[in-house]
């Protein structure tokens, strides 16, 4: 049997990022946060805007309280960015206590916000 991808992630974001996979919101990085991690809080980088908002939404209905969500570009020497953008959720604590829990939804999770005329 294949280890669960989200086992090797911190337990302090395991759950959030459980919580937007199944939302079907690709996640690239994530970290716990806290000392010997990258900064005081836990967070998780989605793939595009809308999947930084929707990626709020989901995660505050499952009760994990969103500090911010932002996006921003990374500055090489020369003053420049050097790759595209990247959206983040930074949440408000770690949850390490909702590590082995699973999210499930009931609802449509990535609406089709495309139009067509008729």
């Amino acid at each position: 049997m294949t280890p669960e991808p989200t086992l090797a992630y911190d337990a302090g974001v395991r759950f959030a990022v459980r919580v937007l996979n199944a939302a079907g919101i690709p996640t690239t990085e994530s970290c716990e946060g806290g000392e010997g991690h990258v900064g005081e809080h836990p967070w998780v980088i989605v793939q595009d805007r809308r999947d930084l908002f929707l990626g709020v939404a989901r995660l505050t209905e499952y009760g994990l309280e969103v500090r911010t969500a932002s996006i921003e570009w990374r500055i090489d020497a020369n003053g420049e960015p050097d790759e595209g953008a990247r959206y983040r959720i930074t949440l408000a604590r770690k949850w390490p206590e909702r590590a082995d829990e699973q999210p499930m939804f009931l609802t449509e999770t990535r609406p089709n916000l495309e139009t067509t005329d008729a």
